[in-house]
């Protein structure tokens, strides 16, 4: 009996050990596949927002990153980079502007915050210099949109802290449009 004892004492403790030297192990790992499934779930829902976007802007493209001179004649612009924060110039833009914009804004949660979307009509910077620019034209090339957003994590453990930068494209061939 007195055997039986000391051996049972002997062992009084060691799971309690296991387990502590365990467990940093395993809340690391649980905490980073929360980490990273909340990131590429958000990255995901951008992702979505910039094809739905980029689909937009290949059909209805006549006043997306268009300029006009004093005469009001068209200007290309070529590359054009919204930032959602700076309200100023949101009646400036087009409506077809707006509704790609809408696009995107409309698949932001509450914990991401769009930081700039850049939308280039390829045709466009590969027009020569003195070649009189007409949307028409856009059909021989691509639309890119570009969509580069601030992302708060749940734990912040994934390093950078607890916002992540991420940027997310999506490129389409413009739509050639249909003769009047």
């Amino acid at each position: 009996m007195i055997k039986k004892l000391l051996k049972k004492k002997k062992e009084d403790g060691q799971a309690i050990l296991e387990f502590v030297m365990v467990l940093p192990i395993f809340l690391l790992c649980l905490f980073l596949i929360l980490d990273y499934g909340w990131m590429f779930y958000n990255y995901i829902a951008i992702e979505n927002s910039a094809r739905n976007a980029a689909r937009v802007a290949c059909v209805e493209y006549t006043d997306v990153c268009v300029m006009r001179d004093a005469n009001n004649n068209l200007v290309s612009s070529g590359i054009t980079t919204y930032y959602l924060d700076d309200l100023s110039r949101y009646e400036t833009y087009s409506q077809e502007e707006k509704d790609i914009l809408k696009e995107i804004k409309n698949s932001v949660t509450s914990t991401t915050k769009i930081e700039s979307i850049t939308i280039e009509y390829t045709a466009d910077s590969d027009l020569a210099p003195g070649h009189v620019f007409n949307t028409k034209n856009r059909s021989n090339g691509d639309v890119k949109v570009v969509v580069k957003f601030k992302l708060k994590m749940l734990i912040g453990i994934t390093g950078g802290g607890m916002n992540k930068t991420l940027t997310t494209q999506s490129t389409y061939k413009v739509e050639k449009i249909a003769s009047d």
